[in-house]
């Protein structure tokens, strides 16, 4: 079961503390809809390991899979030998909820379950990026920060290539035409090791 943490969903929905104002009304659906969502998180994760190869200034290789060009890659995974690619999901019923509520004209607890989602899945996504750490830590390595497809300048139709490498479906995450990930509430990541 995923932690959420009420702080992180408030400032999902730009409430800061000690800065913004909260109604009752509000803060009591959060607190409804955190409990109402714990059963539909259904985290899922899936990681590999692989070499790396710079091509060029602006591409690499990732061996066994695909080549990526991006110079705002290729900046944050400098000196790297290897790298981590990752995907998680916390599953579509809370896209399922969120519908429903839209539907039934519950505007406020669908954006809070909208919250509470994207919430979790960055959650999980940390704590994904915590065991790579990790990991690295125990050999005497560092890792770069975490990053995207659809960063800076690498391309969001990376998405299909890193998930076909990942084999993204057997945790449940397809792809739109216009490579959304599916459900809605998953990330995909990169992360680079260092000496």
């Amino acid at each position: 079961m995923l932690e959420i943490n009420k702080d992180s969903v408030l400032k999902q929905l730009g409430f800061f503390a000690g800065k913004s104002e909260i109604s009752d009304e509000i803060d009591i659906i959060i607190d409804e809809e955190i409990e109402n969502t714990k059963n539909i998180l259904i985290p899922q994760k899936i990681l590999k390991t692989c070499k790396i190869e710079f091509q060029d200034e602006t591409s690499l290789r990732i061996f066994g899979g695909f080549t990526i060009t991006s110079k705002s890659l290729f900046i944050r995974l400098q000196g790297s030998f290897n790298v981590y690619i990752f995907a998680v999901t916390v599953g579509g019923l809370i896209t399922k909820k969120m519908n429903e509520y839209v539907e039934n004209g519950e505007i406020s607890r669908a954006i809070v379950a909208d919250a509470i989602g994207s919430v979790s899945v960055e959650f999980l996504a940390d704590k994904v990026n915590q065991e790579i750490i990790n990991l690295c830590s125990k050999k005497g390595q560092k890792t770069t920060k975490r990053f995207s497809p659809g960063y800076g300048d690498w391309s969001i139709s990376d998405q299909k290539p890193l998930l076909n490498h990942l084999d993204g479906e057997k945790i449940g995450i397809n792809l739109t035409e216009n490579y959304q990930m599916i459900p809605e509430k998953s990330i995909s990541a990169i992360v680079g090791v260092l000496h």
